[in-house]
């Protein structure tokens, strides 16, 4: 992947006004070109759309301004009318984009459970990386956390964070989650503790050689990354190793659950997305 454009998704909050911060320094440290982007929502009068637009857009231009006197990046901003999903991935393809940068979202819990927030559902229906900056902008990412599954799209991930250049930290770590699944029915069924514990313990073994094979196969080229296994689900054994190491940058793939099925199985990525205090590279799989 050659790293050539950035799009950031602005709504003009103040979450926002952090996050194109960090995508104007990727931009810069990357030489990209940056697009700045804003979707009004075409859910009310034509009216009132077209004077709205072209305040936007006057906002955008001077935010731009303030962003190449301040960091010395050019950015290009279009406003747009329209399903802000349908036009966010849409922008991304037109302009090919490399990576999406948003910010972090407001929460309104019942409409995030069952249909989810834009970031989510951006993510959702995504080709390219998306980064949910939510950190420092201005720093350079030196802890980054791998959330691995072993699947083909967590292998995708952490190559797409590499070609996107996130994988130079001077602290790199490689987490994996894993569930003793015998372990609830060992109990219930009344089988000593000690026994119970040597299982979860010979998981566990399991789990880090699994982890090691994994790590060597993705050809990173770094003895230095550190391995770690928790158990339990996967996002709260992120959240755990996210509180203990305090990444500016975790990195995890999709899967792309929807509609009832997301809500009561839920997904890791946009858990994470959601409540992760960090950065979040979250990549798709590949699509054709």
């Amino acid at each position: 992947l050659e790293f050539r454009r950035v799009l950031f998704r602005s709504d003009l909050s103040s979450r926002s006004e952090l996050a194109v911060m960090r995508a104007a320094a990727l931009a810069k440290a990357r030489n990209a070109e940056l697009t700045v982007l804003n979707v009004l929502d075409d859910d009310q009068p034509p009216v009132l759309i077209a004077p709205q637009r072209l305040a936007i857009a006057n906002l955008l231009e001077v935010n731009g301004q303030a962003l190449k006197e301040r960091l010395g990046v050019e950015s290009k901003a279009i406003v747009r009318v329209g399903d802000p999903v349908v036009v966010i991935n849409a922008v991304a393809e037109e302009i090919g984009a490399d990576l999406l940068v948003m910010g972090a979202h407001r929460h309104t819990p019942l409409r995030d459970l069952f249909i989810g927030t834009t970031l989510e559902r951006v993510v959702r229906n995504a080709k390219i990386p998306v980064l949910r900056a939510a950190g420092a902008p201005e720093e350079e990412y030196r802890r980054v956390l791998l959330a691995l599954d072993f699947s083909p799209t967590s292998t995708r991930a952490v190559q797409m964070a590499g070609q996107l250049g996130f994988l130079d930290a001077a602290s790199l770590t490689a987490l994996h989650a894993f569930e003793p699944f015998a372990k609830g029915m060992m109990r219930y069924s009344g089988i000593k503790e000690d026994r119970v514990e040597h299982y979860v313990d010979q998981e566990e073994l399991k789990a880090n050689v699994e982890l090691r094979d994994y790590v060597a196969g993705l050809g990173l080229g770094r003895e230095d990354i550190q391995l770690r296994v928790g158990e339990g689900l996967p996002i709260n054994v992120i959240m755990t190793e996210v509180r203990r190491q305090a990444p500016q940058l975790t990195v995890l793939g999709t899967q792309g659950l929807t509609g009832f099925r997301r809500a009561l199985i839920g997904s890791v990525a946009e858990a994470a997305l959601g409540d992760l205090p960090c950065d979040v590279l979250a990549v798709p799989p590949k699509r054709d």
